[in-house]
């Protein structure tokens, strides 16, 4: 969550586990361009494109953080895979996102909304932590506690299935699960690869 003097939301960040856990819910992987909103630090955006493989967009308004994101990243060498913008996300076109994450108010996911109802396209996952999106369906609702004892909600929803102003109103539920298992099983054999280059590499370093 982001957000000082001129943000909207003050960023609190999250432990690795619950991004790492939210990540692999919304099954993200090579094949997906992540915009986080609010990114704070970078540390979904870092975990996203080192440990996923995802091309990421963080999205930052306050330039000391972005700043902390592009060392960061520079030091992992993630910079080819990792686009910063410090700015005010509800300025961002997000129209090529894949996946969106964010940790933001209620009324800011209310806020977005209708931004993501013109943008995104059929498909697209989008993660929310604690806050859902007033007024759409959750696929996914996923409860658990972090390492700091604090429980956790992660809501995940698809374009095209969660939204009530877009497909949903016109699709079967038949269609629907259909439209759920492609956008969530969409990275399934990019991950694979990546998982046995990964092994190759660790029994190369052996």
């Amino acid at each position: 969550m982001s957000g000082e003097k001129g943000k909207l939301a003050p960023w609190i960040p999250s432990t690795k586990e619950i991004i790492v856990e939210a990540l692999r819910i919304a099954n993200v992987g090579s094949g997906d361009k992540l915009y986080d909103l609010g990114a704070g630090d970078g540390r979904v955006t870092i975990i996203a494109a080192k440990d996923f493989g995802a091309k990421c967009v963080a999205i930052e308004i306050d330039e000391r953080l972005c700043g902390v994101i592009y060392s960061t990243a520079k030091y992992y060498g993630l910079l080819d895979r990792i686009e910063i913008l410090c700015r005010n996300f509800l300025a961002v076109n997000m129209s090529d996102a894949t996946v969106v994450y964010m940790y933001l108010y209620k009324s800011i996911n209310e806020l977005l909304a209708d931004k993501f109802e013109k943008e995104l396209g059929i498909g697209t996952r989008i993660i929310t932590i604690d806050f859902p999106i007033p007024g759409w369906q959750p696929i996914k609702i996923r409860r658990l506690v972090d390492r700091t004892g604090l429980a956790r909600t992660i809501f995940l929803y698809v374009m095209g299935a969660s939204n009530p102003k877009g497909l949903v109103k016109h699709i079967t539920p038949v269609s629907r699960d259909i439209l759920v298992r492609m956008s969530i099983s969409r990275n399934i054999e990019d991950k694979n690869i990546a998982s046995a280059k990964d092994k190759a590499e660790e029994t190369n370093m052996d």
